[in-house]
């Protein structure tokens, strides 16, 4: 049979433990919130992007010169991560995906040109034997 004192002890963990996690609720709260907002902002991003590319495009129409169809296996790639720490797997994530995807197509890694944008992406893609720019 547990003492008052020894009861008293654990109620004072329980109730520590119950605040603890209230916290961390409150802080997935947050978080999902944060994400959402940064989804939100994506979709802003890109449609901004999208629209930017149109304008240089139809600008450039004239000037792009159509080249005969020659089948080189050269690839060029930009791979877009971010600076950021707190992401998660996000960036080796991307970095996978991307290396994957070369590789899939046949592309010797010496006849890939890749600028990696976001200092936090370029480790992995270094990691995974790729120079990047």
């Amino acid at each position: 049979m547990q003492t008052i004192e020894s009861l008293r002890r654990t109620i004072k963990s329980a109730q520590d433990l119950q605040s603890v996690v209230k916290t961390m609720k409150a802080l997935a709260a947050v978080s999902i919130r944060q994400y959402q907002r940064a989804v939100e902002s994506l979709t802003d991003y890109t449609r901004t992007v999208e629209m930017g590319l149109q304008i240089v495009l139809r600008q450039q129409k004239e000037n792009i010169a159509v080249a005969p169809l020659i089948p080189v296996n050269r690839l060029g790639a930009i791979i877009f991560g971010s600076d950021q720490g707190l992401c998660g797997q996000l960036n080796e994530q991307i970095a996978t995906f991307a290396i994957d995807n070369m590789e899939r197509l046949g592309v010797r890694m010496k006849d890939r040109s890749v600028i990696t944008v976001g200092m936090r992406v370029y480790g992995y893609v270094e990691d995974m034997g790729q120079p990047s720019d």
